[in-house]
Formats: C-alpha cells, sequence, structure tokens
C-alpha cells in the first residue's frame, strides 16, 4: 500500500501491449501449472475432489501412485483458460472505465483518475492490459521462488512458497480489482458524483448495514455448529458453563477441572453479560454477543479512517474492509471451530481506546483499557507499546512544536498524551508481572501458567523464557526467522494493504508479533486462525486508517489519495477473505469435499437429530461425563466433565471418569471419536461391575452409560451413595411424570 502503482501512460502502439499480455498470460498459466500439478500446494486452495474436477475439466488427468495422487496437467487446457481469464479481465476494466461517460454521452471527453482521459475503450483496454500485467509481479515472484526450489530443493523454501500461494494469488486478484474499479466510482459523470456523495452522506448507514450482515452470516454459522453438534466445549462453551455456575452457586468455573477459572486466565469480561444472560441463559446468546462485538469494531475503525482520511467514503471502504478482514472473522470461528472466546471482546475495546486517546479523551480512554485488560492478561502486552508510542508522540510534538493539522487546537495538548502514555507504560508491564507471576499461580496452587509451555524452547517458567529471548540472540534468531513468520506477517497484514507507510504505529505491535511468532501452537498451524493474534488486530487497523494520510495540504487532493488508498485495502480484504474466509464469501464454505462445507457443518444431519433421543434419558441432577461436541448440551446440568484421556485434575489425573460421575455419554459420530462400540470403552474393559449400558436405539450414534456402583470412600475420590439393579425404565418414567 506504500507504493500503489502510478497510472500507465496511454499509448497507441500495440506492440508493448501485446508483449505485456502476453507477459500477464504466461506468468498466470505458469503459477496455475505449479499450482495444480503439486498436491500440498493445490490442497490449500481446494478440496481433492474440487481438485480433480478442474484438472479433468481442463484436459488433464488425476491418478493414484503409491506415493500419493499424480496430476497430470493439459498445457493447452491451462493456457487457453488463463488466457480467456486475462482477457476477460483487461476488457471488464476497460468496460468500467468507459461505461459511465457512454451513458452520460461524453464518450471521448470524460476524465478518469486526474491527467489522462480516455476517448475510446481501445485505448482503455489497452492502458489497462499494461497496469494488469504489472499487477502479476506477486505471482509471477512466486513462480521464480518455485523454480528455484526445484532447482535447490531447501525446506523453508518449499514451506515458505506452499504457506503462500493463496497469498500471491489474493495479492493479484486484489490489483486486477483494484484497476477495475479505482477510475470508475470517482468518474466526473455528473450521474457517478451523485453517487459518490450520496455514499459520502451516509456512511455511518452504510457501515450498520455492513454490521447486520455479518451479524446475520456469522451469528448464523455458531448457532448452525451449534445445533449440527459441531461446536467443542473447551475455549467455547466452557464460557457459557462459567455463566451458569456463577448464578447457581458453584462459582467462576467450569467442570473441565478443578479450580476457579481465574488459575488458567485474567479474564471475566464475559461477566458483563450476566444481565442479559439471565433473559436467555442459553450459548445461544453467547454466540450472538460475540459476533455484535465484533462487528461494532467497525465503528472506532470508521471514525479513525474518517479523522486521518479526511474523507467519509475512505472511511467507509476502510470500515468494511474491516468486516471482510479474515484474522478478524477467525476469532468469531476458528480453523478448530472453537467459537465463543472472551478476547474477541478486547477487539473493540483497543479500538476505542485508540480512538478516545487521539480524540484526547483521557477517561473513556482509561475505561477501555480496563475492559481490555478484563477480556485477557495478553491484552497488556499491546497496550503497554501504545502507551510508549503516546508518550514519545507528546514530547516530539512539546520538543518540535507541531501539532496535527487534522486536531482542533483546543485538543492538542501534549501533555495529556505524555502522562496517558508514562502511565500505560509502566503500569502494563507491571500489570503483566502481577497476573502471570501472582494472580495466576496463586489461583492454580501455586503452578505456572499454562501458556509458559507454548515457548518451550526458551524455557519452563516466565521468567526464564523472557531471559532467554532477551539474552540469547541465536536462539532467538533461530526461531523467530522462519516460512511460519513470513507467512503470518503477511496473513496480518496483506488484508488491510500492506499498510507499510504507517510503520511507526505498526512498531507499536512488534512485541506481540514477536511472541506469535515464537509460539508454538502458533508455529505448528502458521497464521491467524485461532485466537493468539486478537489483542494485534486494533494496532494493525489503526496503522491501516493512518496510511491514508498524505503530506499535501490541498484537501481535494488528499480526499482523492485517501479514497485510492482506502480502495485498495477493500480490495485486498476481498480478495483474501476469498481465498481464507469460513463465511460465505469463501472457497471453502461451498467446496463440497472441504470439511468447512456448509451442508456439513451447518445444517443438522441424522447424528443431530438422533440426539434428541438422549437428553430425556439424563436428570438435570445428573453429573454426566461427555466427549466433546455433546459436552456443551450438558453444561446446565448438576456437573458436566469431560471424557477423554487427557488427564484432569477432577480425576486425579488419572484415565478415568470422576468418581461422582453418573452418566457417560459416548458420541460415536463425531470426527476424533476413538470409540464405536460399548465394548471399546474402558469402563466396559475395567470397571464392568459399576455401570450399565441404557437402551437406547441412535442407529449407533451415540452410547449411554449409567452408574449402579460407586468407587468406596477408601479410593480416594469422591462418592454417592451405592444404587443396584437395573432401574432404566422406572427412572425414564419417573422423569417422564
Amino acid at each position: 500500500m506504500s507504493s500503489l502503482k502510478p497510472t500507465v501512460p496511454y499509448s497507441r502502439s500495440a506492440l508493448p501491449v501485446l508483449g505485456c499480455l502476453a507477459w500477464q498470460w504466461m506468468v498466470l498459466a505458469i503459477f496455475c501449472l505449479f499450482v495444480v500439478e503439486n498436491e500440498p500446494v493445490v490442497r490449500t486452495f481446494v478440496s481433492v475432489p474440487l481438485w480433480e474436477f478442474w484438472l479433468q475439466w481442463l484436459g488433464g488427468t488425476l491418478h493414484e501412485t503409491p506415493d500419493g495422487l499424480l496430476a497430470i496437467a493439459s498445457l493447452a487446457g491451462i493456457g487457453l483458460a488463463a488466457l480467456i481469464l486475462c482477457v476477460a479481465v483487461d476488457a471488464l476494466a476497460a468496460l468500467l472505465v468507459t461505461m459511465p461517460m457512454r451513458k452520460s454521452g461524453r464518450a471521448g471527453h470524460g476524465a478518469i483518475g486526474e491527467h489522462s482521459t480516455v476517448p475510446t475503450f481501445d485505448l482503455a483496454l489497452r492502458q489497462k492490459i499494461r497496469a494488469n500485467a504489472y499487477w502479476t509481479w506477486p505471482i509471477a515472484a512466486w513462480n521464480a521462488g518455485w523454480i528455484v526450489s526445484l532447482i535447490f530443493p531447501v525446506l523453508e523454501l518449499v514451506t515458505l512458497l506452499g504457506l503462500t500461494a493463496k497469498l500471491v494469488a489474493a495479492a493479484t486478484l486484489a490489483g486486477w480489482f483494484w484497476e477495475a474499479v479505482r477510475e470508475w466510482w470517482p468518474s466526473t459523470t455528473s450521474r457517478a458524483e451523485k453517487f459518490t456523495s450520496e455514499i459520502r452522506s451516509s456512511a455511518f448507514k452504510f457501515v450498520l448495514i455492513g454490521m447486520l450482515i455479518y451479524m446475520v452470516i456469522f451469528v448464523g454459522m455458531n448457532w448452525g455448529l451449534w445445533f449440527n453438534l459441531q461446536l467443542p466445549h473447551g475455549d467455547s462453551s466452557m464460557y457459557e458453563e462459567h455463566l451458569w455456575n456463577v448464578l447457581h452457586g458453584k462459582g467462576f468455573r467450569s467442570y473441565l477441572d478443578q479450580g476457579l477459572f481465574l488459575g488458567e486466565h485474567i479474564q471475566v469480561i464475559h461477566l458483563l453479560l450476566l444481565p442479559l444472560y439471565l433473559l436467555w441463559p442459553s450459548h445461544l446468546f453467547m454466540e450472538l454477543s460475540e459476533s455484535a462485538v465484533l462487528a461494532l469494531g467497525a465503528i472506532p475503525v470508521l471514525s479513525i479512517a474518517r479523522r486521518h482520511g479526511r474523507s467519509e467514503f475512505a472511511a467507509l471502504l476502510v470500515a468494511l474492509a474491516y468486516l471482510l478482514y479474515f484474522p478478524m472473522q477467525y476469532l468469531d470461528i476458528a480453523i478448530d471451530l472453537k467459537t465463543f472466546r472472551p478476547s474477541a471482546f478486547g477487539i473493540p475495546a483497543l479500538l476505542w481506546m485508540i480512538d478516545s486517546a487521539e480524540r484526547r479523551r483521557w477517561g473513556w480512554m482509561s475505561l477501555c483499557v480496563a475492559l481490555a485488560l478484563a477480556c485477557q492478561e495478553d491484552f497488556a502486552v499491546a497496550i503497554a507499546p501504545f502507551g510508549v508510542w503516546l508518550l514519545v508522540n507528546g514530547l516530539w510534538k512539546w520538543h518540535s512544536g507541531n501539532q496535527p493539522a487534522n486536531q482542533p487546537a483546543n485538543r492538542t495538548d501534549w501533555k495529556g498524551e505524555v502522562i496517558a502514555g508514562a502511565a500505560l507504560s509502566v503500569l502494563m508491564p507491571l500489570y503483566v508481572i502481577w497476573a502471570v507471576k501472582v494472580a495466576i499461580p496463586w489461583f492454580h496452587g501455586g503452578a505456572t501458567v499454562h501458556y509458559a509451555s507454548y515457548f518451550q524452547a526458551f524455557g519452563k517458567t516466565p521468567v526464564e523464557i523472557v531471559i532467554n529471548i532477551l539474552t540469547n540472540p541465536q536462539l532467538l534468531w533461530r526461531n523467530l526467522v522462519t516460512a511460519g513468520s513470513v507467512a503470518l506477517f503477511l496473513d496480518l497484514l496483506l488484508p488491510v494493504g500492506m499498510p507499510v507507510r504507517a510503520w511507526r504505529a505498526l512498531l507499536v505491535g512488534l512485541p506481540l508479533f514477536v511472541l506469535l511468532c515464537l509460539n508454538e501452537l502458533t508455529r505448528s498451524f502458521p497464521g491467524p486462525f485461532h485466537h493468539f493474534h486478537a489483542p494485534l488486530i486494533p494496532t494493525l487497523l489503526w496503522g491501516t486508517c493512518l496510511s491514508l494520510a498524505s503530506v499535501t495540504s490541498d484537501q481535494d487532493a488528499h480526499r482523492r489519495t485517501a479514497d485510492q488508498r482506502a480502495l485498495w485495502v477493500f480490495c485486498c480484504a476481498l480478495t483474501t477473505t476469498f481465498f481464507f474466509s469460513l463465511s460465505p464469501l469463501g472457497i471453502q464454505f461451498w467446496d463440497s469435499g472441504s470439511p468447512f462445507y456448509w451442508e456439513r457443518l451447518y445444517v443438522p444431519d441424522e447424528r443431530s437429530r438422533e440426539f434428541a433421543k438422549v437428553l430425556p434419558l439424563i436428570p438435570p441432577t445428573a453429573r454426566v461425563a461427555s466427549t466433546d461436541f455433546i459436552h456443551p448440551r450438558f453444561t446446565h446440568y448438576e456437573r458436566s466433565y469431560d471424557y477423554s484421556h487427557y488427564p484432569r485434575r477432577v480425576a486425579d489425573y488419572q484415565d478415568r471418569v470422576p468418581d461422582d460421575t453418573d452418566y457417560i455419554v459416548i458420541d460415536t459420530g463425531h470426527r476424533y471419536s476413538e470409540i464405536q462400540r460399548y465394548e471399546q470403552m474402558r469402563e466396559y474393559q475395567h470397571q464392568r461391575d459399576q455401570w450399565e449400558l441404557v437402551p437406547v436405539d441412535t442407529k449407533g450414534y451415540f452410547i449411554v452409560l449409567k452408574r449402579v456402583k460407586y468407587p468406596q470412600p477408601e479410593s480416594g475420590g469422591s462418592h454417592r451413595p451405592s444404587k443396584s439393579g437395573s432401574l432404566i425404565q422406572s427412572d425414564i418414567e419417573e422423569m417422564e411424570e
């Protein structure tokens, strides 16, 4: 975004234009050839069935070999498809340029951009061919890297190319899209001017519409996961269990483990939902609230972008780009389908913190800081560098006497900026130390914070990890400079147009970005597809808004520049969403072979319908151990335990359910299920006298066990009064009554 390509001058010579078209076609064809003939790369784009379909449609074949799938592409088919696409893109861009002028009867005299005229469609087509040839440079660079990797097969290079194939395709498409529309909407025809004026006067209304559309889509997807039993308990519905247990006197906790949840994170923001949760005590309410809060982040983005771009239209485009920003969307539904996380509430809190700081509303800024810290302690890692930025910026104003031209004179007091910056710079590191070394260990029986294990390469305790990061540059370099770090950098910045012009603001996010690169969970699947990157998103959006500004004092020129840059941001957000998003704008949503296919995830199937037979068998006063994905349906029972091989404190770190468990419910149909029959269960193998099978026909999807004998007290676990005999039918009848 720092150097958008200037307008290519028009030329009447056909030879350079044909050369540009040939270059565009050749680069695209080679890229497609490399991608479709490489299984690991093509599977980052589409599923195997869709890969096979397109390969055969283009005249190629797919064969199974002992070493895997072997694709043989048709050069003629790929070449023809690439040529058709290039010509279509160029022609469409030229058509959009000239179409408004023809409607207004001014063909041959309308202005495009600022300097060039387009007398005919022919000259517009020539210009767009040359411009679009320029925008093939991302895939051209990728092609060159792939050729180098074939000659010198360096593992890190091959990994980087596999991680960035979709990114370079999205970058090229963004360039083509930008070229198609950048001279269309600001055309000087009277109709276009009126249309643009109406949009600028209604930016907030359009943002609200975008927020509503976002909410409808993602609330519908989240609710679909719930009804179709595709939503995991851990890091999703366990937060709803917190609220339920608080309301019923069980403490701020989930029965995944012993102790209060504060032994995991200082994360209490979702307690603010309790007043509304009283009216609707359901996980569906939690999903609705999270999607609504994430959508609300578009409002402070609109305010910040309006301030720096001085253009309502630019602000609107950036706010809509925020809603399309796929790293933000993965906080609503993560790659592992985990949905509700309180850390998502910190995004609008930090965005409003930045907006309040720029408006010198220090009280509101402090409130936003408090809300962000309530979302999770690692938000302090994002706030502290912002405090340093405020401090340095305030001192610079004092030293130079410069005041921002876009701020009222009565709000440019550098003293408030220095004081606020100094306070955040000092208090936030102290807060992190207190949370990590005092508060969390105290609630966790003195144990080290669990996420210290995410940085095992640097040590076992937070102090050891920090010391090694700061004093062992060789170890830091080896773990920091990797293909995954480069891919993460591009994943975060390309969807907002690579706003490197605002590099000073982006430095605010550098400490957190480094921690993300060193986090072993992030490195195992590089990219912003989980939740660890949540505190970084507001900084990146802030930098995007800052990059809209230009140094010119001409208001009209400033607005036009901001509009073009904002349009570029919107194009990048849209094309990356096409390749990465789980929403209906993404390929994965419609790919029937993808694990994220809409019908597979969001439409209730036979498994979810059969589960309706299970719930009436279990009284609400029971303590239930269940496998994931059905575990969320038992959080309103007396206790809801996890049935897995993961060692839990509630079971004394043994491979069993807690001794006070009344029922066990096994889901044999979920994607991680290891149990298909009752005989495979450890209870059948080792505790057959304590359990009996509940006779319920669910077509094999579910297994229900009821406790008939409890362990004796000397076993070391809690116990309930012993039961004997088979009373299943009478119990069912009693529940029905």
